[in-house]
Parts: structure tokens; sequence; C-alpha cells
């Protein structure tokens, strides 16, 4: 049985520093943080009340055109799963893609150094 959840992520980003902050942060891309492989921590909680934390390892690739992002999760009860975003960049500040559990298309939008994705969701019974 699947469930659906409309969610909105945020993801902050630290503050980038250079000789002109302002312009650096205006520069931020997707393509650009997620190259290469990050780590990331983070939780959720579904609306029948369970919350599952989780660490994730991120390894993502720009191919001039889109940016494949593949997610390694590893949650707080061992179990492990893998997603896969494919972005395509719509704009100079946004983006959309597809993920294998994301009903339609997922859309991002850049404003100064956070990006802001929402999309609705299959989730499996969460338990």
């Amino acid at each position: 049985m699947f469930r659906t959840a409309s969610l909105f992520f945020a993801l902050l980003l630290p503050a980038m520093i250079s000789a002109s902050g302002v312009a650096a942060a205006e520069r931020f891309t997707l393509e650009d943080f997620f190259a290469g492989k990050s780590k990331a921590v983070g939780s959720f909680s579904a609306i029948n009340g369970v919350k599952r934390q989780f660490t994730v390892d991120l390894t993502g690739k720009w191919d001039g055109r889109m940016l494949t992002l593949r997610e390694d999760f590893v949650f707080n009860d061992g179990t492990r799963d893998t997603k896969t975003w494919r972005f395509v960049k719509t704009g100079p500040s946004t983006y959309s893609g597809p993920r294998e559990d994301v009903i339609g298309e997922t859309k991002v939008a850049l404003q100064g150094n956070a990006a802001r994705f929402s999309y609705l969701v299959y989730l499996d019974s969460v338990k």
C-alpha cells in the first residue's frame, strides 16, 4: 500500500563567502553544489506519527544538461534505500525533475543560498 504526502523541502546552504559574498550567493547552482560526493543527515515525520532519522550519501554528476543525484540512505533502524533525482535546469534559478517515488516532477527554485524543493511523493506504508 502506498501513502501520498505533499512535501515541501527547503535546503538551507551555508553562506558562501568570497570577495563579493552577495554575488557569490546569486551564482549558487545545484550542479555546482552537488557535484561529486557529499553527506547529509535528516529526519521526517509521517502523518501517522512515525518519525525516522537517516544519514544519506549523495553522489552528483552534471553532464551539461542534467544533474543526476543518487541518494544512498541508511535509516536509524538499519534499513537502507536508494533514490535518484534527475534534474534539468529550466531557468537561471529553477530546475525540474523526477525521482522514483515522486508523483510528476519536482520543482526546485533557488533564492540566494537556499533551494526550495516542492513535490508530491509516494511513501511505502510506514510503521
